[in-house]
This record gives C-alpha cells, sequence and structure tokens, in this order.
C-alpha cells in the first residue's frame, strides 16, 4: 500500500462490512479487482506491540473493582490528587468507541501525523447522552472516599506515533492508542 487518506470527499461506494471472529473487515472492490481490507483500530494488538504503553485493555478493560481501585490508589498517589480509574463495560464497547472516535477525527488524525508532535488527545461522546460507557472507580481511604459511580457517555482518547527503528514494532497506521477510557 502506497498511502492511506480520508476519502469522505469521494463518491460513495458499496462496501460490506464483516465481522469474523472478532476482526472488523470489509469487502471493496477496486476497478474489477475483489479486495479484502482489515480495519486495523485494534486495542488489543495495540496492547501486545507496545506493552506498558498502550494500556486501554489492561488499565480500562479488564480489571475488577478491586484492580481498578488499586489503579486508582497508584495514580492518586503518582498525581498528588484524587485520580479515579474507569472501566468499559466489556471490550466491545471499548473498541466501538475507538473506532468511532478514529473514524469522526480522520482528517485532525491526517493533520497531526503530517506534523512533529508526538501525541493527541481528544475527549467526545458516544451513543445516548443518558447512557453509561463504564465505571469509575476511585482509591480507597482517599479524601474522597467514594464508592464507584456510572460513567456518563463520554470518553477520552490519547494516540501516540508509533516508534520507529530496528527492533521496535511497525503499527501499520504509524500511531497507537495509548489510552482510552470512559469519563
Amino acid at each position: 500500500m502506497a498511502e492511506v487518506r480520508d476519502r469522505a470527499d469521494r463518491a460513495p461506494r458499496t462496501v460490506y462490512d464483516l465481522t469474523v471472529s472478532g476482526l472488523h473487515t470489509f469487502y471493496a472492490v477496486a476497478g474489477s479487482t475483489p479486495v479484502l481490507v482489515h480495519n486495523c483500530n485494534d486495542i488489543v494488538l495495540d496492547g501486545a506491540k507496545f506493552p506498558g504503553l498502550a494500556h486501554t485493555i489492561t488499565e480500562h478493560v479488564t480489571p475488577d473493582r478491586l484492580a481498578a481501585e488499586a489503579l486508582a490508589a497508584q495514580k492518586t498517589a503518582k498525581y498528588g490528587r484524587d485520580t479515579p480509574n474507569s472501566v468499559w463495560v466489556n471490550q466491545d464497547t471499548a473498541q466501538k468507541v475507538v473506532d468511532a472516535a478514529l473514524k469522526d477525527k480522520a482528517s485532525m488524525i491526517t493533520n497531526w501525523l503530517r506534523g512533529n508532535k508526538t501525541e493527541l488527545d481528544w475527549s467526545g461522546f458516544f451513543g445516548p447522552r443518558d447512557s453509561s460507557l463504564g465505571t469509575v472507580y476511585y482509591a480507597n481511604g482517599t479524601a474522597a472516599g467514594r464508592a464507584p459511580t456510572a460513567a456518563g457517555n463520554g470518553y477520552y482518547i490519547k494516540l501516540v506515533r508509533a516508534p520507529k527503528g530496528p527492533g521496535i514494532p511497525k503499527h501499520p497506521r504509524g500511531y497507537y492508542v495509548q489510552t482510552c477510557y470512559p469519563k
């Protein structure tokens, strides 16, 4: 592939969205050649390729209540203020929000990749206004001493340029999702 671009300015084309064992793919025709295309917005793959850096799964999908409260305690100690940790309802919801966020901001991401900043972050909303995308957990024993609360339909996402060099994993888009969580 020579280039990836936002195709929003092109005439509509018929495509078919398929889900095969959790991998998002779609079928399109390029001229007269059928092409199966894989959507690379994969938070599981990002976590595996960039362990300790991309942490949506490890900090915001898989933690149970005790683990989420422990993460909130670590963050509170690190930042010196009450810092909660939120967890998605499930992995599918997290992936859907990431996919929608990247699609909605495709032009902004393209412009960012043309520049030299290493990070890009933003907040947004997904789904009905009165829905909850997950749960917000607080550290036990903090001044706030709050019980877990339902997150709203807001989210925060942060992209980081994939590092380049020998022995460093490459990413097809040139960046990975460092974090995305409900708020």
